[in-house]
């Protein structure tokens, strides 16, 4: 039997994070926490509080001044 898990991915200046989760959708909150995370870390929430979830990951590389990059690949497993 086989299976797919979607890997989320999120490289910043501290190095790489990663959660594995059984849909795209799940791997896709993943980022996007993340994401919204590091704006409250960053004091910027008030910046991007408009932004959709979609909006936030798609400019994501270039609110962060091309230094964080997320990616989610779908990894099928075998038994």
């Amino acid at each position: 039997m086989m299976g797919q898990i979607h890997l989320a991915t999120w490289d910043h200046k501290h190095g790489t994070d990663y959660s594995a989760h059984k849909s795209y959708g799940g791997a896709f909150l993943q980022c996007v926490q993340w994401a919204r995370e590091s704006l409250e870390e960053w004091g910027e929430t008030k910046d991007y509080e408009d932004y959709t979830d979609s909006e936030l990951i798609s400019s994501w590389t270039l609110i962060s001044g091309d230094t964080e990059f997320f990616k989610i690949e779908e990894i099928e497993l075998n038994n």
